[in-house]
């Protein structure tokens, strides 16, 4: 069986939403999340329990060390 790696756009209940889908799918593998803010974002990450945040720069994500 495949597993596809995913990324969140938006953390906040439409993410959390997003991620209670997912997580019903053995398939489904979150990496990573991004949301409007940084604080938003690492949240996000340590209750997704994700390595990798993105924030949005420029029209383009940049990973958030």
């Amino acid at each position: 069986m495949n597993q596809y790696n995913l990324g969140i756009i938006g953390a906040g209940m439409y993410g959390k939403v997003l991620r209670r889908c997912f997580l019903q799918d053995e398939r489904a593998n979150i990496v990573w999340v991004n949301s409007a803010s940084e604080e938003t974002t690492k949240s996000a990450a340590e209750e997704f329990g994700v390595a990798k945040r993105y924030r949005r720069r420029g029209g383009r994500l940049e990973l958030i060390h």
